[in-house]
């Protein structure tokens, strides 16, 4: 009843106040509510234990407080009556309440009513803010529901205000000023009565005012038993530095488990020295023979065939033209012109007397070489001859029953023994990298479209990927690394995961000794940058080596002597030669070999076209193409002799029908018995038998590694090489054409074959590999190693970057409050964004100098592109976005005197460096999205630019057209910019200054943010979009890059074959 009596006193002053203008002995102020003695409480409330409190701290039984006050300096205090200003404050509070104690909890966000609170009267108070305007004497009240108060606080937090006029208010400013104020109030306060108050909508921050405080204090009798007080608020802590710090937390924690692994795994890169590494390396010491090998018996190819989808009009033009080119080639380079007069240049000279009119018959005779004599000119060839042979050599490209299909390779079979070095050889384009291809099973080599039939098989079992080692043309190599560290890195992703540490480094060891490599083993490979490195010669064999690490027995090489002198070559050679010589297969195209290269291969295989027209000892080729009437011209090396052979259409077609006598549509290949390399397009054949034998009962029948010919190809040979002369041809012939139409990929038809449609026996189970694991840490620690040696790019980032800092920190000097400093801190935070930004671009030379090197490596099954790509973006984003980051934000803030307070500073560092990593992935993603570099740092200038213009700097977003404003939700500077620029200006004061007009004091920062056209509420939102756009560009690099890869172009042909076989 006391709290009712009190409210109806007070309302009586208020109107005896409202009609006399004075207020009744004891209270005071605008609205006389301001008690100031007991006495006037207890008269007030008629009860006896009332007392007057003039506390600016709410009691814990506080009904209605009431405050008199005065404006400060300032526009308002110009336009507000003296003695005017009051406030009043209900808690709300009933009988046998109390208020909560304070938490000190901060104020609610702009556009948030305060939390529901414990303690009845939390929440439920109200307040009236009234004064009187000087000019027309028309009272203003505002008046604020939903009202926070507590126990010992000294503020107030109002959910809800609005203003109005008690009567006509005056059109204009003022009106403006009173019909703005909407949304929530607070009320601050010091202990000695200096108070601040802030109302939503309007443009001013607070309103100063000095105010005197009074209220009548009731006893409350508490229930026995119930003095424990309403537990308050929990003191709130901002998330927002933790949210903008995922993407660094996850970097870290992810290269502390790869470097955990590495750890683990610590004797793989260095194995320690011991008793066990002791007796190991003594073993090692006893020869090759330490270490176990893999050997091949045969190696056994049927149906090799490779054809590839080319629009028919496409195809009858270069039909057309392979016609013209032959013809021409004909004439001016056949292999029988032996005497001046008939080569290409005597025809023409002679073409030119005639034409002259000089007579030819007169002509001396030019003399031969000394201790020689021309060889008798051959007839000439009629021009229907030569264009029959130029229709038979285009006719060898055509797939029967497919129209669309270009064969490049048809149906070739044979068998290959261990211990022997093969010679592809032939002119560009004849089939060379096609057969390797099919043999090696690199299928990407061969074009992502390609179509192959055929099987390989290894000692009668299908071929597995660790059977064969593919060495491509090139020499593409960390130029950083080693020697010994590429066959390291080459070991531990390839090698079984059951390979011990020991045992990797002895095959490391065995490799280095087997090929050489021993002297330069810590040398680093070079060839690329500053790096000079090791000879060409040494870096060839680094690739090979990297291939015999994990011990195939078979090694395939496109070209090996390609760019070498040849010295280099021959030494080349001798090294396959001891490579073969422990029971492999070792086959390698040769473009041009010389006469010791040639004579230093065990068998040389001759191509044209898709087919093959020699084989056999490359010490018997001379005897067996004179036997055929293509002798080899005196002074004119065999190998040159060989490739003008398979250059010329005639010859071609000869050597094709020599002994089948058949057409252009049924051109077949020679064949030779067992022993050699045995190559034929027929069904009959001694090296694969008729009878139904397995070939893995041929193998055994074969002879063995320590039968094959020494260095040279010349000398002595043994009964098993006399068999494989090439003067043996075999009698009988099937087209190659419907042989290759007959066989279905991975099968084999008695057809075509004349061997079981039953495949040979399955293969071995194959080893485990080393998983994701290994290949992460493998490439973590190769990219560490590139990064820390090549030092330039690392040292630019992080000195550029704290330099620029300084820099920026100089030029942004100690920002003020005011409208200068507002702008000063957005350009200042402008100008941080697009320096991380383009620094991002350095990104496009890492990968791209690298995509050859990673091409080769996941083309053979070394790791996945995933692994490489994980590893690169993590130690990109923290050596050179991160930490960049970092060293220019630790000068530039806080010479700038951006705001202080940890969450703060923590925010927005956290912010750039998201943002930098995040433009980094995204460079990453569209450099891998790219061809050249040059595409790659185009396309991110144009990205980079582009978000620029919808930052929300240049241009206020809310005036660009509203058909085109939506495009700034896909800027990632417009999420970083804004974040940044709320978290440095929500919640603080500015002054607004310009010459020749007034100076307004404690704008808030909200109204600057509204007014550029940001959200003051949206930080938490734009970090966590931010975040996302981190994890989303890192997801497209890497769909990107599992796209691109050359891997997955097979299964998705595949899966498409499948589906036009379905329809």
């Amino acid at each position: 009843m006391a709290y009712i009596r009190l409210a109806i006193v007070l309302a009586a002053v208020c109107s005896v106040t409202a009609v006399a203008g004075s207020c009744p002995t004891g209270f005071s102020g605008p609205q006389c509510g301001v008690c100031e003695s007991d006495a006037a409480c207890t008269a007030a409330t008629n009860d006896s234990g009332a007392t007057c409190s003039h506390d600016v701290a709410y009691a814990s039984n506080s009904v209605t407080k009431s405050y008199a006050c005065e404006m400060g300096t300032g526009f308002l205090a110009s336009i507000v009556a003296p003695n005017t200003t009051y406030v009043t404050c209900h808690t709300g509070a009933q009988a046998g309440q109390v208020l909560a104690p304070s938490a000190e909890a901060p104020a609610p966000e702009a556009g948030q009513a305060p939390a529901p609170e414990a303690g009845g009267a939390i929440g439920t108070g109200n307040c009236d803010i009234g004064f009187v305007l000087n000019t027309t004497s028309v009272p203003v009240l505002c008046s604020a529901t939903s009202c926070q108060m507590s126990a010992g606080a000294l503020d107030v937090y109002c959910g809800d205000v609005t203003c109005a006029c008690s009567g006509a208010c005056p059109a204009g400013l003022i009106q403006g000023l009173v019909s703005s104020v909407a949304g929530t109030a607070t009320m601050t306060c010091e202990p000695g009565g200096a108070c601040a108050i802030a109302m939503e909508g309007l443009p001013i921050a607070s309103i100063d005012v000095q105010c005197s405080v009074g209220e009548c204090l009731v006893p409350v009798v508490r229930p026995l038993g119930n003095d424990t007080l309403p537990e308050g608020d929990v003191a709130h802590l901002s998330i927002n530095p933790f949210i903008a710090a995922i993407p660094l937390l996850a970097l870290v924690t992810l290269l502390a488990g790869v470097g955990g692994y590495a750890w683990a795994h610590r004797r793989l890169w260095a194995p320690a020295s011991g008793a066990l590494d002791a007796a190991a390396l003594a073993a090692l010491a006893d020869g090759p023979a330490a270490l176990p090998l893999r050997r091949v018996a045969t190696l056994t190819f049927l149906g090799l065939g490779v054809s590839v989808p080319m629009n028919p009009r496409l195809a009858a033009k270069k039909r057309a033209a392979m016609q013209v080119k032959a013809v021409r080639r004909a004439v001016t380079s056949h292999v029988l012109h032996a005497h001046p007069e008939d080569s290409g240049v005597g025809a023409l000279l002679r073409r030119a007397k005639q034409r002259l009119g000089v007579n030819t018959s007169e002509d001396a005779e030019v003399p031969a070489p000394r201790g020689r004599a021309w060889a008798p000119a051959p007839p000439a060839q009629s021009p229907a001859v030569e264009a029959a042979a130029a229709e038979f050599v285009a006719s060898l490209h055509d797939v029967p029953g497919q129209r669309g299909q270009w064969a490049v390779l048809g149906g070739i079979t044979g068998t290959v023994h261990g211990g022997e070095v093969v010679g592809v050889l032939g002119p560009s384009g004849c089939g060379k990298t096609s057969l390797l291809g099919s043999l090696a099973g690199a299928a990407m080599d061969l074009g992502a479209s390609a179509q192959t039939t055929g099987e390989v098989l290894v000692d009668g079992a299908r071929r597995q990927k660790a059977d064969v080692a593919y060495v491509p043309q090139s020499d593409v190599l960390i130029p950083s690394l080693t020697v010994q560290e590429c066959l390291r890195y080459s070991a531990l992703l390839r090698l079984p995961l059951s390979t011990s540490p020991m045992e990797t480094q002895l095959r490391i060891e065995h490799v280095l000794d087997e090929l050489a490599l021993r002297h330069v083993a810590d040398s680093q490979v070079g060839g690329a940058g500053r790096i000079r490195g090791i000879s060409g010669g040494e870096r060839r064999r680094v690739t090979i080596g990297m291939e015999l690490v994990t011990d195939p027995a078979i090694l395939v090489l496109d070209e090996p002597t390609s760019g070498l002198d040849s010295f280099t070559a021959l030494n080349l050679m001798r090294t396959l030669h001891q490579v073969a010589s422990g029971g492999r297969v070792v086959i390698a195209s040769l473009h041009q070999p010389s006469h010791d290269m040639f004579l230093a291969l065990d068998t040389a295989l001759l191509m044209s076209h898709g087919r093959v027209l020699f084989q056999g000892r490359p010490a018997d080729a001379e005897a067996w193409f004179r036997g055929r009437g293509l002798p080899c011209p005196a002074g004119t090396a065999m190998a040159e002799h060989l490739l003008k052979v398979a250059s010329n259409p005639a010859d071609i077609q000869a050597l094709l029908l020599e002994r089948g006598g058949q057409g252009a549509d049924s051109a077949a290949l020679l064949r030779l018995e067992d022993g050699g390399v045995q190559v034929e397009g027929g069904c009959a054949r001694e090296g694969i038998p008729d009878d139904g034998a397995s070939p893995s009962d041929t193998a055994s029948a074969s002879p063995s590694a320590a039968d094959s010919p020494p260095l040279g190809g010349g000398g002595n040979m043994d009964s098993a090489a006399e068999d494989r002369s090439p003067d043996r041809v075999a009698a009988a012939w099937t087209p190659v054409a419907a042989a290759a139409a007959t066989h279905k990929p991975g099968k084999v038809g008695r057809s075509a074959f004349g061997m079981s449609a039953t495949p040979g026996p399955e293969p071995r189970p194959a080893p485990r590999r080393p998983g994701f694991a290994r290949q992460l840490a493998v490439m973590t620690w190769r990219t560490a190693i590139d990064i820390l040696r090549n030092p330039t790019l690392l040292r630019l980032h992080l000195g550029i970057g704290l330099l620029m800092g300084v820099v920026t920190g100089l030029v942004f000097w100690q920002l003020d409050d005011s409208n200068v400093g507002v702008q000063n801190r957005m350009g200042g935070t402008f100008f941080a964004l697009a320096f991380l930004a383009f620094t991002s671009l350095t990104t496009v030379d890492l990968l791209i100098n690298e995509r050859a090197v990673v091409a080769r490596e996941v083309r053979g099954g070394y790791y996945r592109p995933s692994a490489y790509l994980l590893s690169k973006l993590t130690l990109d984003a923290i050596f050179l976005r991160a930490i960049p980051a970092i060293l220019y934000w630790a000068p530039f803030y806080y010479m700038a005197g951006f705001r202080g307070g940890a969450a703060y500073q923590a925010t927005y560092l956290f912010i750039l460096v998201t943002f930098s990593c995040a433009v980094g992935a995204l460079s990453m993603a569209v450099t891998v999205a790219s061809n050249t570099a040059g595409e790659a740092s185009f396309g991110m200038n144009f990205i980079i630019l582009f978000s620029i213009m919808f930052t929300g700097f240049l241009v206020n977003v809310s005036s660009i057209p509203a058909y085109l404003r939506w495009i700034h939700y896909l800027s990632v500077f417009f999420y970083a910019f804004e974040a940044m620029i709320t978290n440095e200006m929500t919640g603080r004061t500015f002054t607004f200054m310009a010459s020749g007009y007034a100076q307004i004091e404690g704008i808030n920062g909200n109204t600057y943010l509204t007014t550029l056209g940001f959200d003051a509420g949206a930080t938490t939102r734009d970090i966590g979009v931010l975040v996302g756009l981190y994890a989303g560009f890192t997801l497209l690099c890497l769909v990107l890059m599992q796209a691109r890869m050359p891997h997955s172009r097979p299964r998705i042909k595949n899966i498409m074959r499948r589906l036009s076989l379905h329809r």
